[in-house]
């Protein structure tokens, strides 16, 4: 596109990008407030609807169903903000379902987005995906599904609505920790559908921790401000991959390292269930469940030590190695034996011996020799 195609693209960008700190300054739950928040989901909407198509057909399927999940979400805001000023008694709210429903695509286009990204997907990545995925739905059930399980007030439709959140955000986890954690390259784009889930995945646990306290329909304006952002970082993510010349990433040979930082993410992840669960059952008497979680954490924390110790030993075993392969064996010198120095791929110039000085010329070798000698003259 040439500048002036460009024009209503940067300035569609410009104004989804004010319009979330504009919706936030009305008080929730009044008209203005309801207008601006609806306003600001168009806008995110409208900016990749209208890069949308500027991106290759072979790569266009994945923010497709991005784009779906976009409009889908916006039908359910529509009805969410019409029910929420005239009738406060129903729920679920007519909202929900599209609510709901939208991450279905918003998953589906996630990893078709990592797919076409160019990541390898191997044993190891598998396994570290479902250790964080684990790990949240554990935290999911524990905290958020099972107290809305038990809430009287709730009918079988309420509970069913209030359990397949949290479900729905264990999946978005999912579709997180795989585009970071493969070996596909760190782009822009990546970032922002990172940043797009975790507003998104913020603003959904908080609500329904909310929810959990108080009856009340108004969220307070910051956890608004995490669905817009959400909104916001999930449609501008598809700039970079709409320019002109846009190159995708090339896939990565294997899989990504096993780093102290990755391993510590991945104690964390493991740890954090049972360390949460002590700390719950704290404020009462220490009971068979208490005892059996510390159990659980020190047997995690004494696991993943041992896996860091393996980790030093393969990588102590990895440099001495190179140091031995780079190493002649003849002489003990850096360089690889029959190799020019230090590995240059020249072959390496030999010594002359007693056939080269008695041939009259260093540098050639005993048949070379013989080859100079004068031949007999016959008669």
């Amino acid at each position: 596109m040439d500048r002036e195609a460009e024009r209503p693209t940067h300035l569609l960008g410009v104004l989804a990008v004010a319009a979330v700190p504009v919706a936030a300054v009305p008080a929730p739950g009044t008209l203005t407030s309801a207008v601006l928040y609806l306003a600001s989901v168009s806008l995110s909407l409208l900016f990749i609807s209208r890069l949308v198509g500027q991106v290759p057909a072979h790569r266009r399927r994945g923010w497709r169903l991005v784009q779906l999940s976009l409009g889908v979400s916006l039908l359910g805001e529509v009805l969410f903000k019409t029910w929420q000023h005239h009738d406060h008694t129903v729920y679920p709210t007519p909202g929900d379902p599209f609510y709901l429903l939208s991450y279905l695509p918003l998953a589906a286009g996630l990893l078709e987005l990592n797919r076409r990204r160019g990541g390898h997907f191997r044993l190891g990545d598998r396994l570290d995906v479902l250790i964080v995925t684990a790990s949240a739905a554990c935290l999911a059930l524990v905290f958020l599904v099972l107290p809305v399980m038990r809430d009287d007030h709730l009918g079988l439709a309420g509970q069913a609505v209030s359990s397949a959140y949290p479900l729905m955000d264990v999946l978005m986890v999912f579709a997180a920790v795989r585009m970071l954690i493969d070996g596909g390259r760190r782009t822009p784009t990546l970032w922002l559908l990172v940043t797009g889930l975790s507003c998104l995945l913020a603003g959904d646990v908080a609500q329904q921790l909310a929810g959990a306290d108080t009856d009340s329909v108004l969220f307070p304006r910051w956890v608004n401000s995490l669905w817009l952002m959400s909104y916001l970082g999930l449609a501008l993510a598809i700039a970079p991959a709409a320019r002109p010349g846009y190159l995708p990433p090339q896939p990565s040979p294997g899989q990504s390292p096993m780093t102290v930082t990755r391993l510590a993410c991945m104690t964390l992840a493991a740890a954090l269930p049972p360390t949460l669960l002590i700390a719950e059952a704290g404020r009462a008497e220490v009971g068979e469940q208490v005892l059996l979680s510390i159990g659980t954490v020190v047997l995690v924390a004494l696991l993943m030590l041992r896996f860091w110790d393996l980790h030093r030993q393969l990588e102590q075993h990895r440099r001495a190695m190179g140091e031995l392969a780079a190493t002649d064996g003849l002489t003990g010198r850096a360089g690889p034996a029959g190799l020019g120095p230090a590995g240059t791929g020249r072959p390496r110039a030999r010594p002359p011996d007693r056939h080269d000085r008695a041939a009259g010329g260093a540098g050639c070798g005993p048949l070379q020799a013989v080859q100079r000698r004068p031949r007999a003259r016959g008669r």
